[in-house]
Formats: C-alpha cells, sequence, structure tokens
C-alpha cells in the first residue's frame, strides 16, 4: 500500500514538474503579437473606433500570467478635431496563476503610464463619446446569463478577488464644450492605492494639476486617505485624510490660496442615508475651522447636528482677498477680527433649527447667543436669547476704524453690555426681558418692530439713572460752532411726509436723569402716533420739589396741521434750580 503511495506521488510530481515546465517555457512559444490584427479587429468591430498597438505585447506566465504592453491608441469619434480618444503609453497587469485553480482571483499591481483622455462636445451638443455610451447600452440589451446560476462546469462565480494596487502615471484629461464655451485640462494625474480586497482597508493618494476656464481656476491637487468599503452594507470611509489645494481662483480671489482639509474619518450610509463626518479641519484665506457634524436622510428632507469652532482670524486679511467681489472702497481696519463657535441641530423634516452655546466675536465685542428655529422654510420664525460680554464702545469704535465718539467726560462710553431674550420672523422681531448696560446707567423693558413695512415701533423701557451730561460733546468742540439765529415762527416748516408714516406705540420711565445741569426724577411719558397724528401723553416728571405735566399733540390729518402743547410746572424750588444752572442762588 506503502509503495502505491509512493509512485501515486512520484506521479504526480511529475505531472505538476510537466505542468510549471509548461508553463515556463510558453512565453517562448506563443507570441501574443500574433494577435495584434484579431485584437484590433474586434475592438473596431465593437466600438467603430481604430485602435493602434505600438510596440510588442510582452506576455509572462509563471508565478504570474500577465501582459505588458506598449503604447495603445484609441481613435476618435468621426467628426471631431484630433486622431486620439484615449490613449495610454504603458500597461502592466498580471493575475496570479495557481489561485485561479481554486476560484480565487489575485491580481497584482495595475500600473498605467500616460494616460491620456480627450473629450470633446461640439456646438451641436454632440459629444465624442456618446456613440460609445450608446453601443454599451445596446449591448446591455442583449440576454445576459444569471451570474448567479450555476453551470455545467460548476459555480459561476470565483471565491475571492483581490488586487495588489493601482497605479497611474503622468495622466492627462481634456474636456472642451463649445458649446457652452469651456475648456478644462488635467495634467500631472497621479493615482497611487495599496492592496485592494473585500471590506479591508485602502491606502489611496491622487494628485492632479488643473486648468478651467470657467470659473478661471489653475492649481494643483492633492487627496490622502484610507479608503474602506462594505459593498455588502453599503458603508464607505474616508478614514484619516488630507487634501490640499495650492493654485489661483481668478473669479475670486486676486492672490494665489493654499488651502487644505483634514479629516479624522468621514463615514457615508447608502442604505441609511447617513453622512458622518468627525473632527473636519479647514486652513485657508487666513482662517482656520473645525467641524464635526452627522447628516441623516439625505434622499429625503436632511437633518444635520454638529458643531463648528473658527478661532479669531483678521477681517481686513479676508477682504483684502476678495477685494475683487467687494463693492469698491470697501475697506475694513486692521483691528477688525471675527471668531466663531457654536453646536447646531436642524432638520428639514420638521422644519426646525436649534443653535446652542452660539459664540461670535467681532473685534472686542463678544457675543453668545441661543436660536430656535420654527417652520424654517414655509414661514421661518426664530426665537432665543443674546448676551454681550462686558465691552468698551470706544474701543470697539477704534478697533473698528472708526472715530471715537468725543465726550464731555473722557471716561464716557467705556463699559457696556446686553442681554436679552427676542422673536423674530420675516415681518417682525421683538426683544423682551432686555437689560442694557452702558457705564452706570442700566436700561431695561422690551423693544419691537412689529411689522417691517409699516415701520410699527412698540417699546416700553425704563432707565434708573442717567448723566446726559457726561455724553455731551466737549465745551472746546462746542465752542467752535457759534449758535446759529433762530428763524421766525411763521418760516419754521413743520414736518409732514415723515409724521404720515410713523407707527409707534410706547411708554418711557427714566428714575433719576441729569441734563444740562438740571436735575429731574420720575420722569414717565407716553408716545402714541399713527394715521398722521403724534400725540406724548401723558407726560411727568418731578423736579425741585414740584411737578412738570404735559400733553404734546401734533397733527396733519387735518388741511391745517396743527400743533398743541398744554403744560404745567407746580411748587418748583427756583433756589435748587439756580444753584444746578449757575451755581448760585440767585433768588
Amino acid at each position: 500500500m506503502i509503495q502505491r503511495f509512493k509512485y501515486l506521488l512520484y506521479a504526480l510530481l511529475a505531472v505538476l514538474g510537466l505542468f510549471v515546465g509548461l508553463l515556463v517555457i510558453l512565453p517562448f512559444i506563443i507570441d501574443p503579437n500574433d494577435y495584434k490584427p484579431e485584437i484590433t479587429s474586434l475592438v473596431e468591430e465593437h466600438t467603430g473606433r481604430s485602435l493602434q498597438i505600438e510596440g510588442d505585447l510582452e506576455l509572462t506566465v509563471f508565478p504570474w500570467l500577465g501582459i505588458r504592453t506598449g503604447r495603445l491608441e484609441l481613435g476618435n469619434a468621426e467628426g471631431f478635431e484630433g486622431d486620439i480618444f484615449v490613449a495610454v503609453n504603458s500597461t502592466q497587469v498580471r493575475v496570479k496563476l495557481f489561485p485561479l485553480l481554486s476560484r480565487n482571483i489575485e491580481i497584482g499591481r495595475v500600473i498605467i503610464r500616460g494616460f491620456e483622455a480627450n473629450l470633446r462636445r461640439n456646438n451641436d451638443g454632440i459629444s465624442n463619446w456618446q456613440d460609445l455610451v450608446e453601443t454599451a447600452g445596446a449591448d446591455d440589451d442583449v440576454e445576459q446569463p444569471d451570474p448567479n446560476v450555476e453551470t455545467e462546469s460548476g459555480s459561476a462565480g470565483f471565491n475571492t478577488l483581490q488586487l495588489g494596487g493601482l497605479q497611474i502615471e503622468n495622466g492627462r484629461f481634456s474636456f472642451i464644450d463649445e458649446q457652452a464655451g469651456t475648456r478644462y485640462d488635467i495634467s500631472n494625474f497621479t493615482v497611487e492605492t495599496g492592496r485592494l480586497a473585500p471590506n479591508e482597508p485602502v491606502e489611496f493618494s491622487l494628485a492632479l494639476q488643473l486648468a478651467a476656464s470657467q470659473p478661471q481656476v489653475k492649481g494643483s491637487f492633492e487627496i490622502q486617505t484610507t479608503l474602506l468599503a462594505n459593498a455588502k452594507d453599503q458603508v464607505y470611509a474616508l478614514q484619516s485624510g488630507s487634501f490640499k489645494f495650492s493654485g489661483t481662483l481668478q473669479d475670486f480671489l486676486k492672490e494665489e490660496l493654499t488651502a487644505g482639509l483634514t479629516w479624522q474619518a468621514m463615514t457615508f450610509n447608502n442604505t441609511e442615508q447617513q453622512l458622518d463626518v468627525n473632527e473636519a479641519n479647514f486652513s485657508g484665506l487666513g482662517v482656520t475651522a473645525t467641524t464635526s457634524f452627522v447628516a441623516s436622510n439625505l434622499d429625503g428632507e436632511p437633518s444635520l447636528v454638529g458643531s463648528v469652532h473658527v478661532p479669531p482670524f483678521s477681517l481686513q486679511e479676508l477682504a483684502n482677498r476678495f477685494s475683487e467681489m467687494l463693492p469698491e472702497g470697501t475697506n475694513l481696519p486692521p483691528g477688525s477680527q471675527m471668531e466663531f463657535e457654536s453646536d447646531f441641530n436642524v432638520n428639514l423634516n420638521t422644519q426646525a433649527l436649534r443653535i446652542n452655546a452660539l459664540r461670535l466675536g467681532l473685534a472686542d465685542l463678544k457675543l453668545l447667543a441661543s436660536i430656535n428655529g420654527e417652520q424654517i422654510i414655509d414661514a421661518p420664525r426664530f426665537s432665543g436669547s443674546l448676551q454681550t460680554e462686558n465691552f468698551s464702545p470706544t474701543r470697539l469704535l477704534v478697533n473698528l476704524g472708526q472715530t471715537a465718539i468725543p465726550t464731555t467726560d473722557p471716561n464716557a462710553l467705556s463699559s457696556a453690555s446686553l442681554a436679552t431674550k427676542f422673536t423674530a420672523t420675516q415681518s417682525s422681531v421683538a426683544l423682551s426681558e432686555m437689560n442694557l448696560a452702558l457705564d452706570q446707567t442700566l436700561l431695561k423693558g422690551q423693544f419691537a418692530i412689529a411689522d417691517f413695512d409699516k415701520q410699527a415701533i412698540r417699546f416700553d423701557l425704563i432707565v434708573d439713572a442717567i448723566d446726559a451730561d457726561r455724553y455731551l460733546p466737549p465745551v472746546e468742540a462746542a465752542a467752535e460752532t457759534p449758535p446759529e439765529e433762530g428763524e421766525p415762527l411763521d418760516a419754521i416748516q413743520l414736518p409732514v411726509d415723515p409724521i404720515q408714516t410713523l407707527d409707534i406705540e410706547g411708554r418711557f420711565r427714566i428714575g433719576k436723569l441729569h441734563a444740562f445741569s438740571m436735575n429731574t426724577s420720575n420722569i414717565d411719558f407716553s408716545v402714541s402716533a399713527g394715521k398722521g397724528v403724534v400725540r406724548i401723553h401723558p407726560v411727568k416728571a418731578d423736579l425741585y420739589d414740584g411737578q412738570y405735566n404735559g400733553d404734546i399733540l401734533y397733527r396733519i390729518d387735518r388741511k391745517v396741521p396743527l400743533v398743541s402743547i398744554n403744560e404745567s410746572i407746580s411748587e418748583i424750588q427756583i433756589s435748587g434750580l439756580s444753584m444746578d444752572l449757575f451755581d448760585e442762588n440767585r433768588i
């Protein structure tokens, strides 16, 4: 028995040796160049295009079954300029032989050098690839065997398919659209991948140079990442990658642009129609930004949940780069900086928007906000809260390139802050629970523009105390302008047109007021304006142990405008008023 197995083993080894020997000598007895005419005829039969095969076809059999070609040229469609549609300088494709016996395909690294494609569309809208698409469509109409049905020779498919990698060097593409008057050229096109196998990560890199006529773009692109494709679950990912661009965008920027994008992971789930972007970082134009988000229901009404952070950047530098697109004369000051940070949630299905922890900075002004939106497509309505950190209005103006407001008190306009809730629609805006602090003054209440078209203003405001004299121009500046001579009463023209459109309802109160060296307290007046009638009533104030009452009326709803002023003052202590006005008691 052992003897028989020995002879069987010898026989198998002899057959195997014969098989290997045959594979080794096969390239020497079979010349693939003998089949060039058949190959070119077959291509022309199926495409209607000529195929030029330059140089020799080199065949290898063991341990790889492969072929290496010289230059290949596929002819252009009839009626188009140029003889070449697609060409390659050389190609190399190899398949490992022994795995084929076990129905496994292991393809070696595919190398394509000098790839060239010339795409054209003429004035009639006909492209030089249209005939190939139509031919492919005709082939699809032919009944094909079911790949899932086993044949007499066995299973219809292979067990595994692997590719050692893809390498494309020095590729070139051009697309000229005569109908649109545009041209796009890609040169130095390079692609390189690692090993490709199902459900395994693949290293991928791409580089090219682009020149486009519309928009006018000229520059280089580079992409490096790791691809992961799960065809069964339809999940596709770009892991830990980067994208770089360096060049010019002549329609938008006057300077060369260098920009980059990196990401920790980007995952697209085709089944759930969801895109997940993790730690994407953009840099360019003097701006850096970081974001992470999840976009869901991409084939319907998408939703977007994530966060974004933009550190401080110079608005002036950004504006200078886009100077060609900005109105003439636009000039931002060197100190104008902006920053942005927020969490966001947008759902187009429910038409809802939520922005939490919004932080917006402009120069020295820092704004904190939260925003909720409803019916953001059909009838947008927003609500939320706004709050600023304490800032100096004077310093803010200077940093924005504006002239500081001259005041009698040099310490005026040195501190301010705002906190309020808000609601806004397409036609209105309202501030409620408002707290506005300016230096030592606090204003509270609510303010609204109830209708933008009608400019309908509503307010109810309370000021605790204010020294208005602090905010007057300095005495030196005021003295430079001589007082104007008063006009005779019959020469005064009362405003008419502005009054006709006024729509105001409001109340204003001041606890303590110091103005023009006089002290007043408990000021309280209401304003009503509409349909050509303006009335300030009642007007009340306490001053110098006495009281002021007033009723001011202005009407233009009649042929002759009417002005009516009814005032009364009682029990005022003149001595106190004299001391404040003249620093002495003149009574």
